[in-house]
């Protein structure tokens, strides 16, 4: 069915789509798809089985059967709008249909991949927050003119389509727009600590296994002088940066946040370009996270978590912004949850949370330090002490990151260590709440609350007072 007759189907006035098809580069992209699977098997069973008619018919039959099955599922596939619900209608053999009321979408993703760039289409993600671990609709290939159309009748404005980010005069200013110096710099500080000790243990694992023969080769190379060495770390530093850095560009390059009414409108990708559109009545949880690089430079970043079927583990949309200073953290959190700007002072726990904390780091440093400084005299007792002395700092470190505070409707809780993240929510999107005490809580008088969200992960306040956290219970009722 053509863009053609599906415009002449829509009668001038009439609320709803008519019913339309795909564009019909779309099976042409599922195929692209499916080779990127199919492709090594294919190769492996020509060369491998070439004396074999089965096999070779095996070769050059399967294209044709997944290429006939693409086109009749894109035959089979129709999408349209009526009584005020998107409807779909798919399946070769088995039919399914599907309607999601339009009042009830609150995240729409659109993605142009290189293969949707080189025939001129986008793929269209609709969520209502049905709760299945993929897009409840996906459109893999629309034409841009027809998915700002689909747009622009899910988000209630039929009659004026546009691009997801506008541009001035139609838009106001950004809310956030990133350049790619920021974007590297939120690559380099973005390495957690537990993939950094994986890093060099890898590195010292290797170290045993390389010949002497090579290692006599790295130093006639590189001399052991200070410029040997120096060229060395330079060498080490621009993998690190064209890695880290390059990767946080090719992912976020391009970074522009919009506030339209009650819609964050977020644009990012080099490669893959995505545009999504987020309902802000459906935002749950802002999570704020800081790696221990970042907080020296005063950074963060930011993660938003909204009721949505499609986003991640947790069945959460995953929109997010890749770095953001500290000074302009209020700010971002005023376009996005006005009611918890600015950010309510944290309370500090108490001094059995520290204590609690001590014990438990310090446990796990002596489980590993004293196999070590016994069996690897003398030099292991050195080491051994070291994860002592680590393991003492990363339970201040993290006691220190230990916060919590309330104002009006908003709950702020902050934990973590070396990496910290701050969680805020409203009461009124608390569904349920949860107060826990281990034994070594109990007898260290202490509990954790966790507020239950729609959809996603719970908002914890970690080692506090019982009896405050009793009375924050009840604001989850009373709000």
């Amino acid at each position: 069915m053509s863009d053609t007759e599906n415009c002449d189907r829509d009668a001038p006035g009439a609320v709803g789509l008519a019913p339309r098809r795909l564009h019909p580069a779309s099976p042409f992209i599922g195929l692209i798809f499916q080779a990127r699977q199919y492709a090594i098997p294919l190769v492996a069973t020509f060369f491998l089985g070439r004396d074999s008619e089965i096999q070779s018919l095996i070769f050059l039959g399967l294209p044709v059967v997944i290429a006939l099955l693409q086109y009749l599922g894109w035959r089979r596939f129709e999408y349209r709008i009526e009584g005020g619900a998107l409807i779909v209608d798919k399946g070769v053999l088995n039919r399914h249909h599907r309607e999601i009321p339009i009042d009830r979408v609150h995240h729409i993703e659109e993605i142009a991949k290189l293969q949707h760039r080189v025939f001129g289409v986008v793929n269209l993600k609709i969520d209502s927050g049905g709760g299945e671990s993929g897009a409840e609709i996906d459109l893999d290939a629309l034409s841009k003119s027809e998915a700002a159309r689909l747009r622009a009748f899910l988000e209630g404005r039929p009659d004026a389509p546009g691009p997801i980010i506008r541009a001035a005069p139609d838009a106001e200013r950004p809310v956030l727009s990133i350049g790619p110096l920021q974007l590297v710099v939120a690559g380099l500080t973005n390495v957690p600590f537990a993939a950094t000790i994986a890093l060099l243990a890898s590195v010292l694992q290797l170290a045993d296994e390389v010949s002497e023969d090579f290692i006599v080769a790295v130093v006639e190379r590189v001399p052991l002088t200070v410029a040997g060495l120096a060229g060395s770390l330079l060498t080490v530093a621009l993998v690190y940066v064209a890695f880290a850095g390059g990767a946080s560009v090719l992912s976020n390059y391009g970074f522009v946040l919009q506030r339209d009414g009650n819609e964050v409108r977020v644009q990012k990708g080099l490669l893959d370009r995505r545009r999504s559109v987020v309902d802000l009545r459906k935002l749950t949880v802002i999570r704020i996270d800081e790696t221990i690089m970042r907080r020296a430079l005063r950074l963060c970043s930011f993660r938003l978590q909204t009721i949505s079927g499609g986003g991640g583990p947790f069945g959460v949309s995953t929109l997010s912004v890749p770095i953001l200073g500290d000074s302009e953290v209020d700010r971002v959190v005023a376009e996005l949850m006005p009611v918890a700007a600015p950010l309510p002072t944290l309370e500090v726990h108490p001094p059995a949370a520290r204590r609690r904390i001590y014990v438990r780091r310090l446990f796990i440093g002596l489980v590993l330090a004293v196999p070590i400084g016994w069996f690897w005299r003398p030099a292991g007792v050195l080491v051994a002490v070291l994860l002592l002395v680590l393991a003492a700092c990363r339970a201040e470190v993290a006691y220190r990151a230990l916060g919590h505070g309330t104002r009006d409707s908003v709950l702020i809780s902050r934990e973590g260590g070396l990496r910290r993240t701050t969680a805020l929510t409203t009461w009124p999107r608390a569904e349920s709440t949860r107060l826990r005490s281990s034994p070594l809580q109990r007898w260290a008088g202490l509990a954790t609350l966790y507020v239950d969200v729609p959809q996603g992960r719970s908002v914890a306040v970690v080692d506090a007072d019982p009896a405050e956290l009793r009375e924050l219970r009840k604001l989850a009722i009373t709000r």
